[in-house]
């Protein structure tokens, strides 16, 4: 994952926009770069099929593309996020309580399941659960430091799933995604 362009000024972000929890994307124009096409107060940005949120700034007559969250960061704390990922909790919630710094190894704990594999048969509906053929039982494993970490075998999905749980906040912490079993 490629780390995020560097972040306009503060003080530009301060002119433009402002947070507000009730906006959809949690960002409002304060002033609007083009008058003609967007009103102060109306919600800044739009949201991609992957599920964030992005807004356009004119940058020295450029036309830049930034996460909606990576700006409510940056204003909530004052510290640019330049070099770091900015990690949802909770994805998709753009509160300013909602977003943490992250070393791209944090952001990476924190992925949902990809979804591509629960349609193969070995895949499972549970993050870090597959089924071995050969075997006829169910695997849990992470990855953490590049590195393979197996976690157990099991005759249930379920148990594989919880025991992933165990094994991913043991190692990953607060950044642990965890399976809803």
């Amino acid at each position: 994952m490629p780390m995020p362009k560097p972040m306009p000024p503060l003080e530009l972000l301060e002119k433009l926009f402002y947070i507000d929890p009730d906006s959809p994307s949690g960002l409002r124009w304060k002033k609007t770069q083009s008058p003609n096409r967007v009103k102060e107060g109306a919600t800044a940005g739009y949201l991609r099929k992957d599920g964030y949120w992005i807004v356009s700034i004119r940058i020295n007559k450029k036309k830049l593309l930034f996460q909606v969250h990576r700006i409510i960061y940056y204003l909530h704390t004052k510290k640019c996020p330049d070099g770091q990922y900015i990690d949802h909790i909770v994805f998709g919630i753009n509160h300013p309580e909602n977003l943490r710094a992250a070393t791209p190894s944090q952001n990476m704990m924190n992925r949902r399941k990809n979804t591509a594999y629960a349609k193969n048969p070995t895949g499972s509906k549970y993050k870090g659960v597959y089924w071995n053929k050969k075997k006829q039982r169910w695997y849990a494993a992470l990855q953490h430091d590049y590195k393979s970490v197996f976690v157990g075998v099991f005759k249930d999905e379920e148990e594989a799933a919880k025991a992933y749980n165990e094994a991913a906040l043991r190692i990953f912490g607060e950044f642990a995604k965890l399976n809803k079993v």
